[in-house]
């Protein structure tokens, strides 16, 4: 049995330890902000996950679900964890696992920001999957903002880090009008 949907979540110390220090410390560098109410978000440049609109006068106060807060469920950032008590119970033998919520480079607006988002994620996806070589893999991510270096990291993933695959999102956006791609334009014909 395959699990080719299996979402990981985010340890919330992914960046302190695979996010290049320089890159860190910009104000809007990746990472993760706790609110007033206890809940914490992911921010990186304009970037927000969860999206916060404003609450509507009369609205229930939302409780975020563990798979849909950070870090996120336990098996989904501990990869002993998950095989034990997810994978060995439910009798999946292998899990393609893919990222949630802060996995949209291309949205950050800025490419060298969501290049680096990348490349901490997919190092970090890398060494999840590395504890359980058989049994866990991984779906690597692009920035397709940045479509040369999109194809270079592709290249990475799968040849450097064994993914069998990468997400990507289905569009791009910058801080320039013509920054803004959709998957049909010619300028990602490379990827």
């Amino acid at each position: 049995t395959v699990d080719t949907d299996a979402h990981c979540g985010v340890p919330l110390d992914l960046f302190d330890k695979y996010l290049d220090p320089e890159i860190r410390k910009p104000p809007d560098a990746p990472r993760f902000v706790t609110e007033g109410d206890g809940t914490t978000v992911f921010r990186c440049g304009t970037y927000q996950f969860p999206r916060r609109l404003p609450p509507k006068p009369d609205a229930p106060k939302v409780k975020l679900t563990p798979s849909a807060s950070f870090p996120g469920p336990r098996g989904s950032w501990d990869p002993e964890y998950r095989v034990r008590t997810f994978q060995d119970f439910e009798g999946v033998d292998r899990s393609v696992c893919m990222p949630f919520g802060i996995m949209f480079p291309s949205y950050v607006q800025d490419r060298t920001l969501g290049n680096a988002l990348c490349r901490a994620w997919n190092d970090w996806l890398h060494d999840f999957c590395a504890t359980h070589p058989q049994r866990l893999f991984g779906y690597g991510v692009i920035n397709i903002a940045d479509p040369q270096a999109a194809v270079k990291e592709l290249r990475r993933c799968v040849r450097e880090l064994g993914f069998p695959s990468v997400c990507i999102s289905a569009s791009a956006v910058g801080k320039r009008a013509e920054d803004y791609y959709i998957l049909a334009d010619e300028v990602l014909y490379p990827i």
